[in-house]
């Protein structure tokens, strides 16, 4: 058959800022490399002017309506939705009811011959609508939070991730941990096949020159060793358990020890209060969210990458900082221990524990030939199991095999 032409639904996919972006980019690049067309669809809500002393909204509201990027168009078509977790259940509707006219024109602009959705809720069931109006077969991806998170916000959330398991023509995990858990809530009508996620080792690598550029601006010294963590600053990422590690447990052993959290969210202003509180300033960095293209620099300040999270799905902050070649101390969660091999590429821990985290970064901190050997054999991981071509082979497969029938 002629190339495969896909609509890829996603509300992650917002902006260049926006960390979640690259990875699905990198994704959806690799499958037009295989020679699928893809068109990617990115439901933004509509925020007037008034909203944007929030940042977030104010990106929602300067976010351009169309673009292309690496050939690929992208659509950011208007709705209106309601912030929280308790309307999480309406912004599937939301979304097929207010962007009813910009869908359906671009459905029938390019013909798409599968719909892909990442998450299963809100994306995925707006897929599903869009399957029962069109007869196109979804595919819909899972990848953490639309599992182990959503479905518990409310009974609605729950039905209507419920409804995706049982009604999509194919469904991927990102982790076998993660289809284990997909599998308690319904089992689907073909058993979840695991995708992992990729990342790119010729742009996350260790990069000397990032390290002296960004250690200055911080105030590091070029002898100082850095902890990083990467990714929403919310309570479920163990934050707090990481902050507490530091303060009551390596600050005083390592007096040159640096602290780095590289993210935003609600916890945010928090850490910062403590962080002033003990004036801790100088060792503790709060730089706030970066968009995918730095992280690499970022990473590549630090020595050994810490991800206390409470759950997950396959976490891409621990694939991009073992492909720059980091040591990595996480919590013994979901598809975590399908990445990080205890005692091999890093170290494994239980969740909330501060004692843990401190226990398992002091360890690597005396331990210097094994942080290193631990950081090439991470990186070695990444390059010979974790890659966006290898993932994208397998989805192409997928695609062609549902549409034969």
């Amino acid at each position: 058959m002629n190339k495969i032409r896909i609509l890829v639904l996603t509300h992650q996919y917002l902006s260049e800022s926006d960390y979640m972006s690259g990875f699905i980019h990198d994704q959806v690049n690799q499958l037009m490399l295989e020679g699928c067309e893809p068109v990617v669809v990115v439901p933004t809500p509509y925020s007037p002017r008034f909203l944007w002393f929030k940042e977030k909204w104010k990106d929602y509201g300067q976010q351009v309506l169309f673009d292309i990027k690496d050939e690929i168009p992208i659509y950011y078509p208007r709705y209106i939705c309601m912030p929280g977790k308790w309307f999480h259940s309406m912004s599937s509707y939301a979304m097929r009811y207010g962007l009813i006219g910009s869908v359906d024109a671009i459905i029938g602009k390019i013909k798409p011959n599968i719909i892909y959705a990442y998450t299963a809720t809100p994306d995925g069931y707006m897929g599903l609508l869009l399957k029962k109006k069109y007869n196109i077969p979804l595919v819909c991806s899972l990848r953490g939070s639309d599992i182990n998170v959503y479905p518990e916000y409310n009974r609605s959330t729950y039905d209507q991730t419920k409804k995706v398991l049982l009604e999509a023509d194919f469904i991927t995990s990102v982790s076998y941990a993660l289809k284990k858990s997909a599998e308690s809530i319904s089992h689907p009508r073909r058993e979840i096949q695991v995708i992992y996620n990729g990342c790119n080792v010729h742009e996350f690598k260790n990069n000397r020159n990032s390290r002296y550029i960004l250690r200055k601006k911080l105030g590091i010294s070029k002898q100082a060793q850095a902890l990083i963590f990467v990714g929403g600053l919310l309570k479920e990422k163990g934050v707090h358990e990481l902050l507490e590690a530091f303060l009551a447990y390596l600050s005083s052993i390592h007096p040159n020890l640096h602290l780095i959290y590289v993210g935003d969210g609600p916890e945010y202003q928090n850490i910062s209060n403590t962080i002033l509180s003990k004036k801790l300033s100088h060792r503790i960095h709060l730089v706030g969210g970066k968009p995918n293209s730095e992280i690499n620099q970022w990473l590549s300040t630090a020595d050994i990458f810490v991800f206390p999270s409470y759950f997950e799905g396959l976490p891409n902050a621990i694939l991009e900082a073992m492909a720059c070649g980091l040591p990595v101390v996480a919590t013994d969660v979901g598809g975590i221990p399908e990445i990080v091999e205890n005692g091999k590429s890093g170290i494994l821990i239980g969740t909330r524990s501060a004692n843990s985290i401190a226990t398992a970064i002091q360890f690597l901190l005396e331990n210097t030939e094994m942080r290193e050997r631990m950081g090439q054999e991470g990186r070695n991981i990444i390059k010979n199991r974790f890659t966006w071509d290898r993932g994208a082979k397998e989805l192409k497969k997928i695609y062609l095999n549902i549409l034969k029938g």
